[in-house]
């Protein structure tokens, strides 16, 4: 049995009731949920990038599981930003076409 599933069950018979939920996925969320994600992954993205840019600067060695882990880091919400941004710009609403008269 999953962990979360364990846990769902546990809390549901401590308190008497059988919890039951979707879970929520990209799919679910609004252009402005999207937009508002956007900047703030982007945001994050940029700090890992000016600290990994530090650790280059003061010579960290490539073996260090600090930088290892920041590099992995930075290159994950790289990939989240892009995500996001491509998620954002097909459920951006489009503007309507123009009326031919």
């Amino acid at each position: 049995m999953p962990l979360i599933e364990s846990w769902r069950r546990r809390v549901g018979a401590a308190r008497g009731r059988v919890i039951r939920f979707r879970f929520m996925c990209g799919d679910d969320l609004t252009p402005e949920q999207l937009g508002d994600m956007s900047v703030t992954v982007a945001r994050y993205a940029r700090y890992l990038s000016r600290v990994v840019e530090r650790m280059h600067k003061l010579n960290w060695r490539k073996d260090d599981l600090f930088y290892q882990r920041t590099i992995a880091s930075r290159d994950a919400m790289m990939s989240l930003v892009a995500v996001v941004n491509q998620t954002h710009a097909t459920k951006r609403p489009r503007p309507a076409p123009a009326r031919k008269f």
